[in-house]
């Protein structure tokens, strides 16, 4: 049996910062809480922590949050062990406090698009959220070829440049997913079109050892560095998968100079 809840930032701002009745206790270190801290919260010191405890306010709900959301969970049980209704430790903690106008949006989304993202794990109004992988919305969108989802993140400020755990960016997964309209999308919101992941790999370059023909010649077509090379030393003409992208890229290569 779990004694509290751990919710996100987006349900503390809305849920229970918002509530009036709320006990809101900054677990952190006194130097952290007093450079800054959520507003209305209290310092969670061992005398505060007793006395409210021993106050025996049940109903009151009570939000505990740390530095990372690790150790908030731990006061957060003593609370709920104690009989508190209402106990939550906030995911991520202050960090994510800090950063909630970054992984949320306030422009509202279309119904479409916040079902779609609470199918896919995130909460509605994610912006740069992520899920297992640190896959963000815009990037889940374009690797399921979504350029109407793609489009709605872009216009709230998704960032594009955002990495999964490979390195990759939302440019990536679109030139995986062989969705033009989001590759289209993404570049004409300024997406850095010669972005390297880990391997040093370019979505041009993935896009020629993929076989995908009509991604390599639009990325030639909207700019795409043709002499980047990988860390082994690949470039997208060594990597061509098909004659034809052979073919189209090679003329495209200067010739060494001898």
């Amino acid at each position: 049996m779990s004694y509290y809840v751990e919710i996100s930032v987006r349900e503390a701002e809305h849920k229970i910062v918002a509530d009036p009745k709320a006990l809101i206790l900054d677990a952190r270190d006194a130097h952290s809480y007093k450079d800054n801290h959520i507003e209305g919260a209290m310092q969670a010191h061992g005398g505060l922590v007793e006395h409210l405890l021993a106050s025996k306010q049940i109903h009151r709900p009570v939000l505990v949050y740390c530095y990372h959301g690790t150790s908030s969970k731990e006061l957060a049980e003593v609370f709920g062990r104690a009989g508190f209704t209402e106990s939550y430790s906030m995911r991520g903690g202050y960090t994510a406090w800090k950063k909630r106008r970054f992984l949320y949006t306030d422009k509202q989304y279309s119904t479409i698009t916040n079902e779609w993202l609470l199918r896919e794990c995130f909460e509605e109004q994610s912006l740069n959220a992520s899920i297992d992988g640190h896959i963000s919305p815009l990037m889940l969108a374009c690797q399921q070829g979504q350029p109407e989802i793609v489009s709605e993140l872009l216009i709230a400020g998704a960032d594009k440049e955002m990495r999964n755990a490979d390195g990759n960016t939302a440019l990536w997964f679109a030139s995986y997913a062989g969705c033009e309209d989001s590759l289209n999308l993404l570049i004409d919101a300024g997406a850095d079109i010669n972005a390297q992941n880990g391997e040093g790999f370019t979505a041009l370059m993935y896009a020629s050892s993929a076989g995908k023909t009509s991604v390599v010649k639009l990325l030639q077509r909207k700019g795409a560095d043709l002499e980047l090379s990988s860390r082994d030393d690949f470039t997208a003409l060594d990597l061509a998968a098909n004659a034809e992208i052979l073919n189209f890229l090679k003329p495209l290569y200067r010739e060494p100079v001898l």
